[in-house]
């Protein structure tokens, strides 16, 4: 894993623990363009709430992978 790949998990990890739960309250509180995600964690089973960006299209929504494809919700 090259120093750029660290840094970004790094950050995405920061990120999961500070915006991510104060995103979570504001969505929940019906404040902001967010929609709360529920998944199982792949390995542990255990319940999560994500906030995610979606946008809706003609026959459904499209999701904003903003840390991309390697988010834990996206891989459950």
């Amino acid at each position: 894993m090259g120093l750029g790949q660290k840094l970004s998990k790094r950050f995405r990890t920061v990120l999961k623990h500070t915006l991510n739960p104060l995103t979570l309250r504001l969505t929940m509180a019906g404040i902001g363009p967010f929609t709360i995600v529920r998944h199982v964690g792949r390995r542990s089973g255990k319940q999560y709430a994500t906030p995610l960006l979606l946008a809706p299209i003609a026959g459904g929504f499209v999701a904003e992978l903003t840390y991309g494809p390697n988010v834990d919700w996206f891989q459950n």
